[in-house]
């Protein structure tokens, strides 16, 4: 770490713990229900703490000084990396919640299963995890690179080596049968 680089975190912890010790607390404030305001807007208000938020914005932010990237407003910094935290959250919860509903839709499911989908993030991930752990590992790998990499159909199929499951169709049926033995 440089020399400029060590100051430049000094000043931004500086920043921070005045806004947590009282001096700046209004800045606090403003930044925390901004953060709320955001989990609001994206639907994930009950799913996430403004806090934790908060503090995976510190970190991320004294990682980029740590990498050399001077900030100059640290209060619009926070603002748009705050805001960037809670899309990507929202992002994973909205996935996550379309896994499980293609479940419900194409298997038979359990009530407890129907329960979870109107439930926080954190007790649907071990259901759908259990659920997962159930595939085979080509099931598996169509899931992931469709739901979580956000992978097209077509992306799916470049991909995959000729075979029955080499078209559109194909890979469709098999994601079918993957969603369905889930």
């Amino acid at each position: 770490m440089t020399h400029e680089n060590q100051k430049h975190l000094d000043e931004f912890n500086e920043y921070v713990a005045s806004w947590l010790n009282g001096n700046q607390a209004k800045t606090y404030n403003v930044i925390i229900n901004n953060i709320r305001r955001f989990l609001k807007q994206q639907g994930i208000k009950g799913e996430f703490e403004a806090d934790d938020i908060f503090t995976d914005t510190y970190i991320r932010t004294r990682s980029k000084i740590l990498q050399g990237e001077k900030i100059d407003n640290y209060v619009g910094w926070f603002r748009i990396v705050s805001l960037n935290i809670v899309r990507e959250k929202a992002r994973k919860v909205i996935k996550i919640r379309q896994i499980i509903k293609k479940v419900a839709v194409h298997s038979k499911i359990s009530d407890e299963l129907r329960d979870i989908l109107n439930c926080p993030v954190e007790q649907m991930e071990p259901v759908l995890s259990e659920a997962l752990k159930e595939l085979s590992e080509e099931e598996f790998e169509i899931i992931h690179l469709r739901y979580w990499e956000g992978l097209s159909w077509a992306d799916l199929i470049s991909r995959s080596e000729p075979g029955p499951f080499h078209s559109h169709e194909g890979h469709n049926m098999l994601g079918f049968q993957a969603i369905s033995s889930l």
